[in-house]
């Protein structure tokens, strides 16, 4: 009982996993087997392929639903924060609409959106401030190993083969998205001066320190760093497609 109270305890330690510590390395090492695993059902049956895309995408609501229970039982929910507006948890709901309905524009979005997610959160990982080990430690990582285990079973076993002319759809997608999402930011502050739903404000906490720009240029350079993301990650597919061949 007091293992499960300090796991799911919501008084904040002001620190968490940082940056290539021990802890983040493992997390890393552990994606690993599941995104080869991912991959290996290239030349497995449309029976199989199916059957993993909905345990995938039941992963996903199972992951998201205990968060937001979590939330609400905790206290921490709040509008400015909690709300399912930052592009990773959207593009869960996007995976887990065109995992169960089907939709093959959202699906384009999924892989760029899901491989961008996936690979900054993994790679500079911007937690809450709990240490480990606590429920939003390892939510924060089986929710983006989610994220790029979808986007490379798309790439590899589905097969889906991206165009320029889907990574311009998909660019202006973000933009439009990134735009609204800005001044939804901007509306909020009114209330809630601390609104940044997608770091479009201000840097995430893990980067504060060395990127030292705010206001209307690092509004205009982050909207710009979402598209330029957008064009590397269709290098990343064009990578994933080759090493997967």
């Amino acid at each position: 009982m007091n293992f499960f109270k300090f796991f799911m305890r919501p008084e904040l330690d002001y620190t968490t996993i940082t940056p290539f510590s021990p802890l983040h390395i493992l997390a890393l090492i552990i994606l690993i087997p599941f995104i080869i695993f991912a991959a290996s059902y290239k030349n497995k049956s449309e029976k199989s392929k199916l059957k993993f895309k909905k345990i995938l995408g039941w992963t996903m609501i199972v992951t998201q639903t205990v968060i937001y229970i979590w939330f609400v039982w905790s206290g921490t929910f709040t509008i400015h924060e909690s709300l399912p507006m930052y592009s990773c948890r959207v593009v869960i709901l996007f995976f887990i609409y065109d995992i169960f309905i089907g939709n093959s524009n959202i699906k384009k979005v999924s892989i760029y959106w899901g491989l961008m997610g996936g690979i900054l959160a993994m790679s500079v990982p911007d937690m809450y401030q709990y240490k480990f080990p606590h429920i939003t430690n390892f939510h924060f990582f089986i929710f983006h190993y989610c994220l790029l285990i979808g986007a490379v079973f798309y790439i590899v076993a589905d097969q889906v083969k991206l165009t320029s002319k889907d990574l311009l759809y998909v660019l202006k997608f973000t933009l439009i998205y990134n735009l609204g999402l800005l001044i939804f930011n901007l509306l909020l502050s009114t209330a809630y001066p601390t609104a940044n739903y997608g770091f479009l404000v201000n840097p995430p906490a893990v980067l504060s320190s060395i990127v030292p720009l705010s206001g209307p240029i690092y509004m205009i350079i982050a909207q710009s760093l979402y598209l330029i993301s957008i064009v590397a990650m269709h290098g990343v597919y064009l990578l994933i497609r080759k090493i997967f061949k």
